[in-house]
């Protein structure tokens, strides 16, 4: 553009790693054009193609990395076996090459990572194929910096419950961060990946991990696990999934059915994250739980009147004490932080003192599920900071725009607010109290639409502002999924069984069309996998 129009550049270029810059003045450039006419239409198509996208986010965007730097983090690493199952995960996306510095010295013939010869070879190799995953020493040395200086992402290993202190690759990480400054998105972002031993694992402690290391993000794998190296190589491909569900109150259980309908399509949940009711479920499917799992837990916890029991109380703050739903919360996800889940995980709430959305990422897990569901009248705000901490549906029902900031794959959000709800057969009346709830009682008008409770009028008004702004967050979403569940009342816990079942028809309809995904294959729900080959030979799992 600014060749064309004489302007300056209206972008900044930083390098992320060792690059090759080309340059092109004015001069070379028309005198290109004079000799290849035809290249002026092609750049006129380029742009244009360019402009579509920028209007229309097209599905295709993918901000994957391609080379990743293995480094070993804490006291204990396991980077080879875990380098063995990555580049398999990876090679099943697209052609994968493990890079060694003894394969470099014997294609190359030197050992002088300087030497201009190695830089060629590995960019040959890059161009070659669609991921290099680099081994780096488990110490500082000349090929650990080149392998540095070549990764678009550092993968930090290590095996979780070790020593968490830094080892001396990571001062040295942790020293280059801090001389970039503001300036540290100029080197390779560094992903934190800790390893676990067996699939049953259950994370507690990560914060210490966390803590005194700049990265960008962590993700908790199993060593033995095939399941989890899909995922973590379709998310640093950009290939996974991030899903986000939306508020709604006993509507929320239709989340339940979509989680499993994509599972069954066969695509990869990279990261997931929710608002109110939707909060809740995405925490249970991040620690993970099975959607059958899900589905048994609230039904035990809504269905059994756990929820309300012995929790009503004088309408000073709010109808209920909340200490029903604290105690549940608690029983179910323990002391554990956000950082302690098994996928990425966040949710939403509102800053109602400072009006202001509140983005939870490292809180503990039922603290920040709570702060998200908190109906403002019907649940006590939770008071933080001095601050008062309400539902997250207030201000945005649907956090796509915070997926957004974390995910660069394709994107599903799952709708479960209604656009027409409410809607009442009863007469005009200029004020409604007491008196009139038990004539509608007793002279049976039950089965009519009467007006709704303070409860069904409060969650509504609670999610007016997001369903206001439906059309911005459907444009963000690849895939937007709104069930039809508008016959179905806010606070109906015990239709969960018909509201998982709609949400997972209405879902599985969906991705059977969805351009997104060319090779989705929609089977029964019964469907069962193949098992999966062993990922690594019995030594080197020895090495987790």
């Amino acid at each position: 553009m600014g060749v064309l129009t004489g302007e300056p550049r209206s972008a900044t270029v930083r390098s992320l790693r060792d690059s090759l810059l080309l340059r092109l003045s004015r001069e070379r450039f028309e005198s290109l054009l004079t000799i290849h006419p035809a290249l002026t239409r092609r750049i006129a198509c380029s742009l244009s193609d360019r402009l579509k996208q920028s209007n229309v986010r097209s599905f295709q965007r993918s901000g994957g990395a391609k080379t990743f730097a293995v480094l070993p983090a804490g006291e204990v690493a396991p980077t080879e076996a875990f380098i063995e199952n990555l580049t398999r995960a990876l090679n099943a996306i697209g052609p994968t090459r493990r890079i060694t510095k003894a394969i470099v010295n014997q294609a190359v013939g030197s050992s002088d990572m300087t030497d201009p010869r190695v830089v060629r070879w590995l960019n040959e190799q890059e161009a070659r194929f669609s991921f290099l995953v680099y081994e780096t020493d488990l110490r500082r040395s000349a090929w650990t910096s080149r392998c540095i200086r070549q990764a678009d992402r550092i993968l930090s290993v290590a095996r979780f419950g070790s020593n968490p202190e830094l080892n001396d690759i990571e001062c040295s990480l942790a020293k280059m961060a801090l001389e970039f400054g503001e300036a540290s998105c100029c080197h390779p972002r560094i992903n934190l990946i800790l390893v676990h031993p067996n699939t049953a694992f259950q994370p507690s402690g990560t914060p210490e991990w966390l803590a005194g290391r700049s990265v960008d993000k962590h993700y908790h794998v199993c060593g033995n696990s095939p399941e989890d190296f899909r995922r973590l190589a379709g998310t640093l491909a950009g290939k996974a999934v991030g899903l986000v569900l939306g508020g709604g109150g006993a509507r929320g259980f239709a989340h339940i059915g979509a989680i499993q309908a994509i599972e069954e399509a066969g695509i990869t949940i990279g990261s997931i994250g929710g608002t109110s009711q939707g909060a809740l479920i995405a925490a249970q499917y991040a620690a993970g739980d099975t959607p059958s799992q899900i589905a048994r837990d609230n039904r035990a916890f809504f269905c059994g009147n756990r929820f309300y029991k012995g929790d009503i109380t004088l309408p000073i703050y709010s109808f209920l004490r909340g200490e029903a739903s604290n105690k549940g919360l608690q029983e179910q996800f323990g002391n554990r932080y956000i950082s302690d889940l098994r996928l990425p995980y966040f949710c939403v709430s509102n800053d109602l003192s400072r009006a202001k959305v509140i983005v939870h990422r490292n809180d503990l897990v039922w603290k920040a599920v709570r702060c998200s569901m908190g109906l403002p009248g019907l649940m006590p705000p939770i008071v933080e900071n001095g601050s008062l901490i309400i539902d997250g549906g207030i201000l945005n029902n649907l956090p796509v725009d915070v997926m957004r900031q974390q995910c660069v794959g394709p994107i599903i959000g799952v709708d479960v607010s209604a656009p027409v709800d409410l809607v009442t057969e009863s007469e005009d009346r200029e004020s409604l109290g007491f008196l009139d709830y038990l004539r509608n009682k007793l002279t049976g008008r039950k089965s009519r639409k009467a007006v709704p409770n303070v409860i069904e009028i409060l969650m509504r008004t609670a999610a007016l502002s997001s369903i206001h702004h439906r059309e911005t967050s459907i444009k963000q979403c690849d895939l937007y999924i709104c069930p039809p569940l508008s016959g179905y009342p806010v606070l109906g816990w015990r239709h969960i069984d018909q509201l998982v079942e709609i949400g997972y028809e209405y879902t599985r309809e969906k991705l059977r069309h969805w351009p997104g995904n060319k090779a989705l294959q929609v089977s029964g729900r019964n469907r069962k996998e193949p098992a999966d080959e062993p990922m690594a030979a019995a030594s080197s799992l020895a090495a987790y």
